[in-house]
């Protein structure tokens, strides 16, 4: 299938660009020579001219969660309609199994369908997007309390002079409200089993390097396990448009940006005033426009089959 292949392609694609972000920034983000931006490197971040490092988690935190709980409110409100639909679907058959309508057969041959395929994806996004944001804030209660790591330190030096209730409060915050949820979201047909086993992982792997690559580390990890999990996980036959369309839509999209905010953070318009928040707006928002342009393009078949 087309869809199968273009996907496949997009994700390989993500796959290289993520090895080579990571590369990038661990090999030559420290150089005199580095192609990255000199305040970006700073903080991991960049930071609007106008505005303190706090300022900016806060405003990254608030914008991700201003965009994603009302859009999961109205994914759950979808589903309800879904499921009421699917009730009304049956007891229709039950009644007229005689008068099926072949051309149903057409619209979801090749998969499930695209929208409900759709919902899946974006709930799981949303999820993320919320962990995503829970992370600035966690950041940002770190910096109040004048217990985050400086740009250069590496977090598990910072640990070494910490008592153990501090020692307990770091570890468990960042692991259980940001990593787990943040890769399960992205990681969405792994077992939480084995989402819990490569958290405690990567987490080892983040106190390991300068706290200011933080941000390029999280991302790789996610963007990587993302594209693992479905190229492997999910059968052909189920890689519909959906599948091809995500990460052409928002994390290659994203990972770019990522790319333009580290190389272009004093040089660009937009990232001295915005900084890091384009990066966290457009990721949120590009998770609806998946939802949307699926959801476009499957009432256009629908029609396309009714009238055939």
């Amino acid at each position: 299938m087309v869809y199968s292949f273009v996907g496949n392609i997009a994700h390989t694609c993500n796959i290289g660009l993520v090895f080579m972000y990571g590369k990038a920034m661990f090999q030559y983000g420290d150089k005199d020579d580095s192609p990255f931006d000199e305040r970006w490197l700073r903080e991991g971040f960049c930071r609007p001219e106008d505005s303190d490092v706090e300022e900016m988690h806060l405003n990254s935190g608030l914008v991700m969660a201003t965009i994603s709980f009302p859009f999961i409110a109205f994914l759950y409100w979808k589903h309800l309609q879904s499921t009421s639909k699917c009730i009304e679907d049956v007891q229709e058959e039950e009644d007229h199994s005689d008068q099926k309508d072949d051309n149903e057969a057409d619209l979801v041959k090749g998969g499930e369908y695209t929208q409900d395929e759709a919902q899946q994806y974006t709930t799981n996004a949303m999820i993320g997007v919320i962990g995503h944001a829970m992370g600035h804030f966690i950041i940002l209660e770190a910096l109040k309390n004048d217990v985050y790591p400086e740009g250069s330190m590496k977090p598990i030096d910072a640990l070494r002079n910490d008592s153990l209730v501090m020692l307990l409060k770091k570890m468990t915050s960042g692991y259980f409200f940001f990593w787990i949820p943040l890769l399960k979201s992205y990681m969405q047909n792994t077992s939480w089993a084995m989402v819990f086993i490569f958290a405690a992982f990567v987490k080892c792997g983040a106190l390991q390097i300068p706290a200011k690559f933080g941000f390029a580390y999280a991302q790789c990890c996610f963007f990587l396990s993302f594209s693992i999990d479905q190229l492997l996980s999910i059968p052909k036959e189920k890689k519909g448009l959906a599948f091809a369309l995500y990460p052409l839509v928002t994390v290659v999209p994203s990972l770019i940006i990522s790319w333009y905010e580290a190389t272009a953070c004093s040089t660009s318009t937009i990232m001295r005033l915005y900084g890091h928040v384009i990066y966290d707006g457009f990721m949120a928002l590009s998770y609806i426009f998946f939802y949307v342009l699926c959801s476009l393009l499957e009432n256009g078949k629908r029609e396309k089959v009714k009238s055939a």
